[in-house]
């Protein structure tokens, strides 16, 4: 949860030097503890230049600091063959190499040094790069310990967001350690799935679906409501037909990623010809969350959005703010491609509407998120470290605490996804939909919450979450609000 900032102290204020007195010993334990080398052994381990790279480095950025190690190791290491993924997808399988283990645990030692040598003692960066060093080993709580050394000799916005990145870290690790010690081994196995509800629009009003489902946290299908979300019958021919010419960016599945739902940037191409390849058989890309307002506004006007989901709080932001024009976006994808566990960001709620194929969705509610093995390397949206096809109970025992949903959602079906809740989508059919984020009162202050974190480092955040504070801002819900046309739903607020 995010908090108010800790008053600013001066960079000149000294600490007790008996805070330091067991650092040295504490931290070589840690070392021996994770990559079984002592001290001198580390030292033969490193060479002059990876220890240069400590000593010129700016001793911020930690994942800067592995880079320049990579580029300079990968030299010397090559066996080793990276992913053509993102930087963090690269980052992340470096950090699992055992040289780089060395290395991080050799700077924890040297820095550490420092430290307890007063060589840099109210030097803030020399604590932010130990702790990202920490981290990166997997020591959560000891890299918290430094960063909120950190915190107390210069506040530093950058320094605080990590603080409540390791806190949600720890969390998660803590509350799957809890569930754990009170399953029994004989207990160990995977529950059935619950399928997700299903109500038809003309038997659900906006006031039972906040109550029911909204406020909740749960899922449903609603039926009977996309034939009146279009002016127009939505096909992949229609789309083609009215903007095949623009170029869009698509996205690739890579198993080892590190990306949000472990999906790549790959290569572009006008939407007509990405429709032309989905009948091969061959097509791995996807066409993933692409804003309709900002890209194909044409398309945008042909929209109606259910009232279920009209009370939209990033449209009463107001023109120019955060997320005001990214929803609602399209997906276009072929048969057999999927979007990997994932948790939407910044606490929205998500709905998504069918036209065309097939989709397999499976959720997980809030509450069984530190079940999934969450990891956090440098961004506040988790990444799963468990294979969901191929689950391993042996090597996931936590798997076994939680209860899934399962629904396939069909063409003329509109699915709600509640704020905080982990999914996993497989197009079963080549497909056509498109989907929002929204916040309404079900999720108004988890929303508030995450934007206060995310706005210590993102301007535009900052900016949304003072806006939704303000004392003025109508955080009402309207349970009268008709259906609205997309032109409507902006007037409306």
């Amino acid at each position: 949860m995010a908090s108010d900032a800790s008053p600013r102290v001066s960079r000149g204020v000294k600490r007790s030097c008996s805070v330091f007195t067991s650092e040295r010993n504490k931290v070589q334990k840690l070392c021996k503890e994770f990559c079984g080398y002592s001290e001198e052994e580390l030292r033969k381990a490193i060479s002059g230049d990876e220890t240069k790279l400590l000593i010129y480095s700016d001793l911020i950025d930690v994942d800067v600091l592995l880079a320049r190690w990579w580029r300079r190791r990968s030299r010397d290491l090559k066996s080793v063959q990276l992913s053509s993924g993102s930087p963090g997808t690269q980052l992340r399988q470096i950090c699992r190499l055992e040289e780089a283990k060395k290395f991080l645990a050799f700077c924890v030692m040297h820095l550490s040094s420092m430290i307890s040598g007063q060589q840099m003692e109210t030097d803030f960066p020399v604590y932010f790069t130990l702790a990202g060093c920490l981290h990166r080993l997997g020591y959560h709580q000891e890299a918290l310990e430094k960063v909120e050394v950190a915190l107390t000799i210069e506040e530093d916005p950058r320094v605080l967001w990590f603080s409540k990145l390791l806190d949600k870290q720890i969390k998660y690790n803590s509350d799957r350690a809890s569930r754990l010690s009170s399953t029994l081994p004989s207990t160990i196995k995977l529950p059935i799935p619950i399928p997700v509800e299903r109500r038809n629009a003309s038997e659900l009003s906006l006031l039972e679906f906040y109550r029911s489902y909204a406020s909740v946290h749960v899922p449903v299908v609603i039926t009977g409501l996309v034939q009146l979300m279009t002016s127009s019958h939505w096909t992949l021919d229609h789309i083609k037909s009215v903007i095949g010419s623009r170029v869009a960016p698509l996205k690739r599945h890579l198993k080892c990623s590190a990306e949000w739902a472990k999906l790549e940037s790959a290569e572009s191409c006008t939407v007509a010809e990405f429709i032309s390849c989905l009948s091969s058989g061959e097509e791995t890309r996807y066409l993933f969350d692409w804003s309709l307002p900002l890209y194909a506004p044409e398309l945008a006007t042909e929209l109606t959005i259910p009232k279920y989901f009209a009370n939209d709080f990033l449209q009463r932001a107001g023109p120019g703010s955060l997320y005001y024009n990214s929803w609602p976006s399209l997906f276009i994808a072929p048969k057999g491609v999927f979007s990997d566990m994932h948790v939407d960001s910044f606490g929205s709620n998500f709905w998504m509407a069918l036209f065309q194929g097939k989709k397999r969705w499976t959720f997980f509610s809030q509450e069984d998120t530190c079940c999934l093995y969450p990891k956090l390397d440098s961004t506040m949206d988790p990444t799963f470290e468990a294979d969901f096809d191929e689950l391993n109970l042996a090597e996931f025992p936590a798997l076994s605490c939680v209860t899934s949903r399962e629904c396939v959602l069909c063409p003329g079906e509109v699915l709600f996804v509640p704020a905080g809740c982990p999914h996993k989508v497989e197009n079963l059919e080549a497909s056509l939909a498109i989907s929002a984020n929204f916040v309404d009162g079900s999720n108004f202050e988890l929303v508030k919450q995450e934007l206060q974190t995310n706005g210590l480092i993102d301007e535009r955040s900052a900016t949304l979450y003072e806006t939704l504070s303000n004392d003025h801002f109508n955080s009402k819900m309207d349970f009268e609000l008709p259906h609205l046309p997309w032109s409507g739903l902006k007037l409306h607020q």
